[in-house]
């Protein structure tokens, strides 16, 4: 059993799969264990992907079952003429891979692409049959895989800072919103936030006359000041941890 699938069956036993069968990425981010977080960051999102993996170590009797659902016909004869072939595993892949790719290069094209004879009689290719039910589970990954992120908003009460810098990386965007509302004993996140341009967020009165024109009392500003006595205080604090 290779490395991945075994760390794919691990994520099973400890339930960090998805309904797909695809690492549930926001449940490990969620753990806030960057041992954890290591171990398992690199297992497909996508049950999809997963499910290709698991076809490597499927037996004959797999091998078989498999080519029958999803009605290859020609592949499960060839297997079931020959026990002994090796490659079957391999055979079985490819061949899911093409047919889905298939479904997705017809769906991309839309209604004016006109698919050859070929792929027009493929039955195991036509809405609602067992690949195309594969071919929904590879876009439900393909999702996965774009919302596979680090986000502030998902990490601002971790206490692990490691978290912190990969979400400066992924969401730099929202970094002053993460120092103004991180835990102001969580001084690691904080001395990150700093160190990556966060910046204190204060909020000011409009004058009578301007809030009654925009409809707001307050305004957002940036507070340079507050900003350096915070980043002198997290200085003080790391010289008396040495």
């Amino acid at each position: 059993m290779d490395d991945l699938w075994q760390l794919v069956e691990e994520c099973r036993k400890e339930g960090l799969l998805n309904d797909d069968g695809g690492l549930d990425w926001k449940l490990l981010v969620a753990k806030d264990d960057m041992t954890l977080f290591e171990k398992y960051k690199n297992v497909p999102v996508s049950g999809y992907e997963t499910f290709l993996i698991h076809l490597k170590h499927t037996n004959l009797k797999q091998q078989i079952a498999y080519s029958d659902r999803y009605q290859m016909h020609d592949l499960l004869l060839r297997i079931m003429t020959n026990p002994k072939i090796e490659d079957a595993s391999e055979m079985l892949i490819n061949r899911i891979e093409n047919k889905v790719k298939s479904i997705d290069h017809i769906e991309r094209n839309g209604r004016g692409f006109v698919p050859s004879k070929e792929l027009q009689n493929d039955e195991s290719l036509r809405r609602g049959s067992p690949m195309w039910r594969l071919y929904e589970l590879y876009n439900r990954g393909m999702d996965n895989e774009a919302n596979k992120h680090i986000l502030f908003k998902d990490i601002i009460n971790h206490k692990n800072p490691v978290f912190f810098e990969l979400a400066c990386e992924d969401d730099p965007q929202n970094i002053n919103w993460a120092l103004n509302n991180v835990s102001k004993t969580n001084f690691d996140a904080i001395d990150v936030l700093l160190k990556h341009g966060g910046k204190i967020i204060t909020s000011v009165p409009y004058s009578d006359e301007d809030a009654a024109w925009l409809g707001q009392s307050h305004h957002d500003e940036i507070d340079e000041v507050a900003t350096e006595i915070l980043r002198l205080e997290i200085e003080k604090l790391k010289e008396l941890r040495k």
